[in-house]
């Protein structure tokens, strides 16, 4: 177990799948939404956490193919860190490029080490029956998404 320092800024993506970090991880309440939502949302809670809203803002077809370019990389200067699920991933990865190409490049460089960061994690739980391990990474969709997603943790590489 690692834990990141009082005060490291993370980017997170608002999600229903986010991984418990800060107090959702150490003093869950039930009663609180730890999602970080909006596209210039922040959170101090432990970590400083900044949303990149994937969803509100940038499954929005309003704001220019530019002005989306621009707010990630506004949101990606914040940071030292991103803590994500895939769920975003694999959601834009299934919707039309002509409308959704931005999302599609923006995960595609992350991955590919040219946002100035690299994958430092990978975590993903599998269910299991009795004992057996069942790898399900074929199967449907939203069952993978919503039951059991993978997290990525990416750590910044240039300043």
């Amino acid at each position: 177990r690692q834990e990141l320092p009082y005060g490291t800024k993370v980017l997170v993506e608002p999600s229903q799948n986010i991984p418990p970090i800060g107090s959702y991880f150490y003093a869950t309440d039930f009663n609180r939404d730890y999602v970080v939502w909006g596209p210039h949302e922040e959170r101090f809670d432990w970590l400083r956490m900044y949303g990149l809203d994937t969803y509100r803002y940038l499954y929005d077809r309003r704001p220019t193919s530019d002005e989306k370019r621009n707010y990630i990389a506004s949101r990606l200067a914040l940071v030292d860190w991103i803590v994500m699920d895939d769920t975003y991933v694999q959601w834009y990865n299934h919707l039309p490029a002509a409308e959704y190409s931005v999302m599609q490049q923006h995960y595609k460089d992350l991955f590919d080490g040219r946002l100035g960061f690299s994958l430092d994690k990978t975590f993903k739980v599998y269910p299991s029956l009795f004992g057996y391990e069942i790898n399900d990474d074929s199967s449907e969709f939203t069952f993978r998404l919503f039951d059991h997603p993978r997290v990525y943790i990416f750590k910044r590489t240039t300043s």
